[in-house]
């Protein structure tokens, strides 16, 4: 504890990488509109810089507060992999979380069971069930997303004995027909 002030700036976020005809790697969010670079440029050039703006400390000087305050970015989440080979931004650290992910299509035919949709509450920190995960509920999420447009994340699970539950083993992001630039927004 060093007694100094610090704003701390914090952001999970999820991206996917996608190789483009350029050579270049692009790290889409879910919805492809947000984009890993883009959310970089802006959490440090605008928000963690907000506590040093004239008005914050006006306001921070009338609490009473007028120490210096550092800045401090937090930005945990995963980056999610194609098939193919993608360039990660040198800044990510080598031992950052990671899935992968895929086109609806491409999982058709695929055996889901052991598979379960995650909502968005529940994308923080791994999964547990106590009670094996069925088929039914990921086929009608894959097919949700091949329907609707609406990219979606999975967890696959397996049986841990030790353990006496069903344990997340890896993370998916299903996305659909076109993805990311059939998506509104992108």
């Amino acid at each position: 504890m060093t007694g100094n002030l610090e704003h701390h700036e914090i952001a999970i976020k999820y991206y996917l990488g996608v190789n483009h005809s350029t050579g270049i790697t692009k790290w889409y969010g879910p919805n492809a509109k947000d984009r890993l670079d883009l959310k970089t440029d802006r959490i440090l050039s605008h928000q963690s810089t907000m506590a040093q703006r004239p008005e914050t400390q006006a306001l921070l000087a009338g609490l009473g507060i007028s120490e210096p305050i550092t800045p401090r970015v937090f930005m945990p989440g995963y980056l999610f992999y194609p098939d193919t080979n993608v360039q990660v931004p040198d800044d990510v650290p080598s031992g950052h979380l990671r899935g992968r992910w895929c086109y609806a299509s491409t999982l058709a035919n695929a055996n889901l069971t052991g598979w379960i949709p995650l909502k968005k509450p529940h994308w923080i920190g791994p999964w547990r069930l106590p009670e094996q995960p069925g088929a039914t509920a990921a086929r009608h999420a894959v097919d949700f997303v091949e329907t609707r447009g609406v990219p979606a994340l999975f967890a696959h699970m397996a049986w841990q004995p030790g353990l006496g539950c069903w344990v997340e083993q890896e993370r998916c992001f299903v996305v659909p027909p076109g993805w990311p630039m059939g998506c509104p927004g992108h």
